[in-house]
C-alpha cells in the first residue's frame, strides 16, 4: 500500500527521539497537541485490548484527539515477518477487509487451494509467533539472534555511519536494539509492519531506548510499494534490515520481486542486511514447523479465527489439522490446514468444497545456501558483501549493497 501521509505537517522543529506515525491514508492528527495524544494513546493502550476503555481513560486524562474517530482505535492486524493486516479508520478498514476478502476468495478458489500467509499476522497471531520464536525447537531465532549479537559491530560498519535503517517487520527488537545500539551516527530507525498495534509498541519502546535516533513507523504492508517518510536530518543513504528469513515464504518470482523493491527503496548507495535460513538435515527442519507444545499449530489455525472474524467465515477450527512437511525438490517448508473430512465452508457470500484430507496451504519457508541466495539477489543488482553464520551452519545473516 502506498503511503501518502506522515502525520504531522512538517512546520517546524521536532524532538529527536518523538514517534512520528506514518500511515496509508490522510490522518486528522496533526497539531502537537494531537500528536502527544497518540504517544499517550500507544501507551495507554499497551494495557487495553478494548478500544473503549482506552478512549475512555484518554478523555479522562483531558487528552483531546482533535477529530480522532472511535474506529481509528480499533486495532486489528498482523506482523508481516512482515505480517499483518489492520484496518486504519473507517475507510481504511474497509479497504483492508475489501483486500482481505479478494485474497482469501482467490486463493480458495486455486488449485490447490491456498491462503496468504500475512493473514496469520493479526494481533494474536503476533502474539503467538513471539511465543513461537521462544520454543526450543524453532532453532531460527535464536541462532540469528546469536549471529547478531556475535558479530553487530560488523553488520554496523558494512552498514555505514548517517543510515535511515528500515526495517521490514517490526517484531520483538532484540536484534534491532544490537544494531541501533552499534551503528555510527544513525539518522532515523523505520519500523514498517502491517499490525499497527505491534508497531506502535515496538516504536514506543526504542524511541525511549533511543531517544538520539528519529523513530518514524510506517504502517504498511512491506509486500507492496510504500513510501519512506522525510527525518528532520539528511542521511547519507538508507539501508533495509529483514530478519527472521521472512523472505522465505516468498516463490522465486516473488522473492525476486521483493528483492527488487528493496533495492528500489534505497537506491544507489543503499544496502540490505538480511537473514535466511540455510539448507539442512529434514529432521531439524520438520520439528521447528511441529513443535510439541503446538504453539505453531495454533498460529496455523488462526488463520481461520481471523477470516471468521472479518469476513463472516464459518471455518469449525477443530475439522482442521495443522502440518508441516519439507518438500526437498523445492527446498521449503510447506505448512498447511488439512480438512479432517469433507465439508463445506462459506466466506461472505462464498462456498467451498473441501475434501478430506484435502490441503490448503498457508506458507512456505523456503531454505537457501549462501551462493544461492546471493545469485538471486545479484539479479536484481544486490552484491553481496559480507556474510555470517552460526558454528552449526544454521542460518546466515548477508550484507548487500547497491553499487550501481
Amino acid at each position: 500500500m502506498e503511503v501518502t501521509d506522515h502525520l504531522d505537517d512538517r512546520s517546524g522543529e521536532r524532538p529527536v527521539g518523538q514517534i512520528r506515525p506514518c500511515y496509508s491514508r490522510p490522518n486528522p492528527l496533526r497539531s502537537e497537541a494531537c500528536q502527544k495524544g497518540y504517544l499517550r494513546l500507544g501507551e495507554i493502550l499497551m494495557g487495553h485490548s478494548d478500544s473503549a476503555s482506552a478512549l475512555a481513560k484518554l478523555r479522562a486524562q483531558g487528552l483531546r484527539l482533535n477529530g480522532l474517530r472511535h474506529q481509528e482505535l480499533r486495532y486489528t492486524g498482523q506482523r508481516v515477518n512482515g505480517r499483518g493486516a489492520n484496518g486504519h479508520g473507517k475507510n481504511g478498514q474497509g479497504a483492508f477487509k475489501a483486500e482481505f476478502l479478494t485474497d482469501v476468495l482467490t486463493g480458495l478458489q486455486a488449485s490447490p487451494k491456498s491462503l496468504p500467509s500475512k493473514y496469520l499476522y493479526d494481533e494474536r497471531g503476533s502474539r503467538l509467533f513471539d511465543e513461537i520464536c521462544l520454543l526450543d525447537e524453532y532453532y531460527l531465532t535464536r541462532t540469528e539472534d546469536q549471529i547478531i549479537k556475535q558479530y553487530a559491530q560488523e553488520m554496523a560498519d558494512q552498514i555505514g555511519p548517517g543510515v535511515m535503517l528500515v526495517e521490514y517487520g517490526s517484531g520483538s527488537s532484540t536484534k534491532t536494539t544490537a544494531l541501533l545500539n552499534r551503528l555510527a551516527e544513525p539518522i532515523a530507525y523505520v519500523p514498517v509492519d502491517i499490525s499497527r498495534e505491534h508497531l506502535g509498541r515496538t516504536a514506543l519502546s526504542l524511541a525511549a531506548a533511543f531517544p538520539q535516533i528519529e523513530i518514524l513507523p510506517v504502517c504498511a504492508d512491506f509486500t507492496q510499494a510504500f513510501s519512506l517518510p522525510v527525518s528532520s536530518r539528511l542521511p547519507t543513504h538508507s539501508a533495509v534490515f529483514f530478519p527472521g528469513s521472512t523472505i522465505g515464504n516468498f516463490q522465486r518470482p516473488a522473492a525476486l520481486a521483493m528483492l527488487e523493491q528493496i533495492a528500489q527503496l534505497c537506491g544507489r548507495g543503499g544496502g540490505l542486511l538480511i537473514g535466511i535460513d540455510l539448507q539442512k538435515e529434514v529432521l531439524a527442519l520438520e520439528s521447528a514447523y511441529n513443535d510439541a507444545r503446538g504453539v505453531t499449530a495454533e498460529f496455523n489455525l488462526n488463520i481461520l479465527r481471523h477470516i471468521n472474524r472479518e469476513l463472516a467465515g464459518n471455518f469449525e477450527k477443530n475439522q482442521f489439522e495443522h502440518r508441516a512437511v519439507y518438500d526437498g525438490d523445492e527446498n521449503r517448508i510447506e505448512i498447511s490446514l488439512v480438512s479432517c473430512c469433507q465439508q463445506q465452508v462459506a466466506v461472505g457470500e462464498e462456498t467451498f468444497l473441501l475434501e478430506e484430507d484435502e490441503a490448503i496451504i498457508t506458507e512456505y519457508s523456503h531454505k537457501y545456501t549462501i551462493e544461492g541466495f546471493a545469485s538471486l539477489a545479484a539479479e536484481v543488482g544486490l552484491t553481496l558483501r559480507r556474510s555470517w553464520t552460526d558454528d552449526k551452519q544454521l542460518f546466515a545473516v548477508l550484507h548487500f549493497a547497491l553499487l550501481s
